[in-house]
């Protein structure tokens, strides 16, 4: 069977010089770019009608069906709506994002704590880095998608307090009951604070060196109380403290909340009227955690303003006090009641009849909401710092925490995209056992371009999705074998998808010589019909000399 376009003049060429031609055993046929669409259409209920499109391939030409490609749209036998496949897209994309913030987050950690960068300007450098990466995590986790919902703070369990200047609801966890909660401050938290001794109301009388949390803070003589204020607080970022007038004398106080914040300060001028009043001595000081009741049962201390609440119905619950508005140094005192709701999005799983739904609950990513529970208590990462080596160790374990929460939530939201995911399209290939045609058998293997098909590779009797095959330059490749009763002989079919994954077929071949293997993707030049012609006119050419004597004696 050759039925490859110059096949008998390549066998008379292979006859007069002994040369095995390959190509003239191939068998090729251009399948006129048959296209196997199947057709599916989406009803305002979020019900489909799907129809899948079959296209049946007659590979050796005998009028007997071998080969099957199919085109149809698979789903699970409930799924989601579209509407609701596109919001746990979204939910999914939100989180990779995060993620990657939160991969970088980290690499700025361990560049701090295992590097050492010692040079202000460079811990100023990284920390400016964290709050961007954080500011961020925040734009994605507040986004809205499909106009309903929030990916952070107004899905899944969710809680706001009855006043929200004086206390705010960092995180619900699952084992928080829905209802209200009256929270009572029992103590507040207090920055660690210093104030100077004198009333500096004069001009610094001579330069003064002040060292704050380790740092060299340099002032200058006739500077005032403002000014010597602000060159403090150029420090800031070195220090974590910060600078205020009080009542006439500077005072110092951390940026930080709680018993672990700290201030230390030594002046190398002897305190009096024209100095700043800070001791030529150390002094060090700490912050005061907060403590906290939740409907009169007993008291929970915290880290700093944050409490988690670890026991009774509120488990779970994160807390934040905010700042008292008359002192920058401690937080707000009065009651508050905290309200826990269930938000979750429930869906509808079709088809409608089940009358069965699937809630998912979509975690609030923020990043006051995402906390590492140590042994001091809740550190949230909003609060990171990197200003040492010190605080990017600290700032690790909050980091780390928190890539483990969002990797959890976002294998959840897989996890139900994978179960209840709409429908979508799929191209298949299946071998068919046709009636009458009992001696012909098909194996299938997807295969890569230029890829050797013989009896070496593991074939498969289907079906296979083809949308899964791996796409070269001039398009997808399935390799084949087919017995004609005795023999084996291998093939390949070459086809694309268009964009809503129907298969175009492109091209067949296979070789007629039984046993023979053939290249997925290989067909001839042109250039070797040209030369097999060319070689044939050269042999007759020959003929006709050697037999032109005898002609011409015949004559």
């Amino acid at each position: 069977m050759r039925r490859y376009q110059v096949a008998s003049a390549a066998l008379l060429y292979a006859s007069a010089f002994a040369t095995n031609v390959v190509q003239a055993e191939m068998v090729i046929r251009n399948l006129g770019g048959n296209v196997v669409g199947g057709q599916w259409q989406q009803f305002a209920d979020d019900t489909y009608s799907i129809q899948p499109g079959l296209f049946d391939l007659d590979i050796n030409l005998d009028g007997q069906s071998d080969l099957r490609f199919e085109h149809g749209f698979r789903r699970p036998s409930l799924y989601v709506s579209q509407s609701a496949s596109q919001q746990l897209n979204f939910a999914s994309q939100g989180m990779s994002e995060i993620q990657r913030d939160l991969a970088q987050l980290r690499g700025l950690a361990v560049q701090v704590a295992s590097t050492g960068i010692h040079d202000a300007d460079g811990f100023k450098i990284a920390q400016s880095s964290v709050i961007a990466h954080l500011d961020h995590i925040n734009r994605i986790s507040q986004m809205t998608f499909a106009g309903q919902r929030l990916l952070g703070g107004d899905a899944g369990l969710s809680a706001n307090a009855s006043d929200p200047n004086a206390m705010r609801v960092l995180q619900v966890g699952p084992d928080a009951n829905e209802g209200s909660y009256v929270i009572a401050v029992s103590t507040v938290a207090e920055r660690a604070k210093i104030s100077a001794a004198t009333s500096a109301t004069l001009a610094l009388a001579q330069d003064e060196i002040l060292t704050i949390n380790g740092v060299n803070v340099q002032l200058y003589a006739n500077m005032d109380e403002a000014s010597a204020i602000d060159r403090i607080n150029e420090f800031t970022d070195q220090t974590g403290i910060i600078a205020r007038d009080n009542s006439g004398s500077i005072q110092l106080y951390s940026r930080e909340w709680g018993s672990r914040s700290e201030v230390s300060i030594i002046s190398n001028q002897v305190p009096d009227g024209s100095t700043t009043g800070f001791s030529n001595t150390t002094y060090t000081a700490n912050g005061t955690d907060l403590s906290l009741t939740i409907d009169g049962a007993a008291a929970v201390t915290g880290n700093g303003d944050t409490v988690m609440f670890h026991t009774g119905l509120a488990k779970s619950l994160v807390v934040r006090v905010l700042e008292d508005s008359a002192d920058a140094t401690t937080t707000n005192h009065s009651a508050v009641t905290v309200y826990i709701a269930d938000r979750s999005p429930t869906y509808l799983l079709l088809p409608a009849d089940q009358q069965q739904t699937l809630t998912v609950a979509y975690p609030n990513l923020h990043s006051s909401a995402l906390v590492f529970n140590s042994q001091f208590g809740p550190e949230v990462l909003d609060r990171i710092q990197v200003g040492s080596t010190d605080q990017a160790m600290d700032a690790l374990r909050v980091i780390d925490a928190a890539i483990e929460e969002v990797n959890t939530n976002q294998a959840n939201i897989d996890l139900i995209r994978t179960l209840y995911s709409s429908p979508t399209g799929q191209a298949f290939a299946t071998s068919l056992e046709v009636s009458g045609e009992t001696d012909v058998a098909v194996d299938l293997q997807p295969l890569s371009e230029g890829t050797l098909v013989d009896d070496n590779l593991a074939f498969s009797e289907g079906p296979l999705d083809l949308t899964t095959v791996e796409l070269s330059d001039v398009g997808r490749f399935l390799g084949f074998r087919f017995f004609d009763g005795t023999e084996r002989h291998y093939g390949w079919i070459r086809y694309s998808l268009d964009d809503d994954q129907r298969i175009i077929l492109k091209q067949l071949a296979y070789e007629t010589e039984a046993g023979r293997g053939i290249r997925v993707g290989y067909v001839p030049e042109p250039t070797t019909a040209i030369a097999a012609m060319t070689g044939i006119s050269f042999a007759l050419a020959a003929l006709r000399k050697r037999s032109s004597p005898l002609t011409d004696q015949a004559q």
